[in-house]
């Protein structure tokens, strides 16, 4: 049977291109406003457009029926809405997270800088500080990698194998 998910449809097929970029001028050309714009200014584009898109649109629109009355109805695609939707959710929450530390630690630079900028000296001082600090991290990493060449492909494949647990823990919760 299918599959029930406590998470919003994540859809494996882009959106309708009908749906998504012509309903915006099909709006627009409701007003007589933009029916005078397209007649009079617009009429050699449009119909230049409208040999290239009737194709696209019955490709997309078979393409869609397609999806929606067969393929989504499969084990397996459901499975795969349901771990993009958990790798959405994880994406996220990662980027929520890279977003806070990065505006911390601009912060924190921030900070820094105004009271170094208070003392006399102090934004040499300053500069001296984050030149030795940057010298020191390069030193430590080369150190690293030397000690443990592997360490290049360990540590993405770690951050890989956290993240995907995320994910798994995310699916998890959707059926519990």
């Amino acid at each position: 049977g299918n599959t029930s998910r406590k998470c919003g449809k994540v859809r494996l097929i882009w959106p309708s291109v009908r749906r998504r970029c012509l309903q915006p001028a099909f709006d627009l050309v409701r007003t007589w406003q933009g029916m005078v714009f397209l007649c009079l200014v617009c009429w050699p584009f449009m119909i230049m457009l409208t040999g290239l898109l009737v194709p696209i649109l019955l490709i997309d629109e078979a393409l869609q029926y397609f999806y929606d009355s067969v393929v989504s109805k499969w084990e397996v695609t459901a499975g795969g809405e349901e771990i993009l939707c958990a790798v959405l959710y994880a994406l996220k929450a990662w980027y929520m997270v890279a977003k806070i530390s990065v505006k911390q630690s601009f912060r924190l630079a921030k900070r820094q800088y105004t009271r170094a900028a208070s003392r006399p000296g102090g934004l040499s001082q300053l500069a001296l500080d984050v030149g030795c600090g940057a010298l020191d991290v390069s030193k430590k990493t080369a150190a690293y990698i030397a000690a443990d060449p592997l360490i290049v492909y360990t540590i993405p494949r770690d951050t890989v194998v956290a993240f995907w647990g995320q994910v798994e823990t995310v699916r998890h919760s959707m059926h519990a």
